[in-house]
């Protein structure tokens, strides 16, 4: 209750009055909690739902996906909380991860990463179900519950708390397949592990942190056996989190795990090398980058991979290759699956590299010991980052 106190004057409660309502009567800004699902096969036309507070009726959708989006009926209870849309994905659209976000009167939303993938899509089962459907029903907790995979594929799954998920699966004799899970990449929560079994139990391969990828998780096998094996997904700690989805995709397909450099300057033509992973040679992407203003990051990846792509760095500043990584014959060779690179020896420049003011350096520590010097030529009161 709203008290008068008698050592105020009834004019100044009055204005104060008066000058607070606007503030109660200020709608807000769009807010987005949810994007259903997180991801789907290029080509596909599907449903997505977007669900948050305060999507009102009008709201824009602002995106670079490369599809069309068409607005479905509404469902009356759900108010403003939900936005059901028709999307149209191109056949041709590059894997990777596209920010989705909603624009009202009121302001713009947050932002959420929706994945395009080449594989064919489904949903764990057990993420369809409510929690006490969960507590009831079998899920793919067990080895012996796990869930009948066709692969290639992508599945959309969720960690709950000290949730882990297997799936069951074949493989042929000679087979090689990347079993690869993004999560932290694409927005979620989660912390995955991945590993690979047969089904008696015997683990194949195990990865937490892949290189090049976060702490999102990867591992590669190639099978010396036809017959069914085992994935298994689950959260490093095990934790319990809003954002606790993630995407398992099964498959064979090449990848990366090292790019260098890591950018360039706007509107320049970058040769951009990538290492490692799968690679038994450096493969080397011919970039033009965009001279717009508003383009922060280019994605790169290997031709054919199904991996999520590098972000490259598209600056305004001229960017130099420290001089020992300029020559053809220096850098890196990585061996498969992320193992220690193996040295390749260059001349060191004979003492301090020169950098002038306003510029990027791109450099690598490629050897044990190695250190980068750079001289800066500067004047008393100069202020240097």
């Amino acid at each position: 209750m709203f008290q008068s106190n008698p050592r105020v004057p009834r004019g100044l409660i009055a204005a104060l009055c008066l000058a607070l309502c606007p503030m109660w009567l200020q709608a807000a800004a769009p807010v987005l909690k949810a994007l259903e699902p997180r991801g789907a096969q290029r080509g596909q036309a599907l449903r997505v739902t977007l669900v948050g507070d305060f999507l009102q009726a009008g709201a824009e959708i602002t995106t670079s996906l490369p599809g069309a989006f068409s607005r479905l009926a509404a469902s009356p209870e759900k108010g403003e909380s939900e936005i059901p849309l028709l999307l149209q994905l191109k056949e041709d659209a590059a894997p990777g991860l596209y920010p989705v976000r909603v624009r009202t009167e009121d302001g713009l939303s947050n932002v959420l990463l929706f994945s395009i993938g080449t594989f064919p899509e489904t949903v764990e089962a057990e993420s369809l179900l409510k929690e006490k459907e969960r507590i009831e029903k079998l899920t793919n907790d067990t080895p012996s519950a796990a869930e009948k995979l066709a692969v290639p594929v992508t599945v959309n799954g969720t960690l709950v708390g000290p949730d882990q998920d297997y799936y069951r699966f074949t493989a042929k004799a000679g087979e090689r397949l990347v079993f690869e899970v993004d999560a932290r990449r694409a927005g979620s929560a989660v912390d995955p592990v991945v590993h690979v079994t047969t089904t008696a139990g015997k683990e194949l391969a195990a990865n937490n942190d892949a290189p090049g990828a976060g702490v999102d998780a990867r591992a590669e096998v190639t099978f010396a056996q036809a017959g069914e094996y085992l994935v298994l997904v689950h959260d490093a700690k095990y934790s319990d989190q809003d954002q606790n989805f993630y995407r398992l995709k099964i498959g064979s397909y090449p990848y990366a795990e090292f790019m260098f450099p890591l950018g360039g300057q706007r509107g320049k033509a970058v040769d951009v090398s990538l290492t490692g992973g799968s690679l038994a040679a450096p493969v080397v992407v011919k970039t033009a980058l965009p001279s717009d203003k508003q383009a922060s990051y280019l994605p790169i990846n290997v031709p054919g991979s199904s991996s999520l792509p590098f972000l490259f760095r598209v600056g305004d500043l001229p960017e130099l290759l420290e001089p020992q990584q300029a020559s053809p014959e220096a850098g890196l060779r990585s061996t498969r699956a992320g193992k220690a690179p193996s040295e390749k020896k260059s001349a060191e420049p004979a003492g301090p590299v020169d950098l002038p003011a306003s510029t990027v350096m791109n450099g690598r520590i490629s050897r044990p010991g190695e250190v980068d010097r750079y001289r800066v030529p500067v004047t008393p009161g100069q202020q240097w980052a």
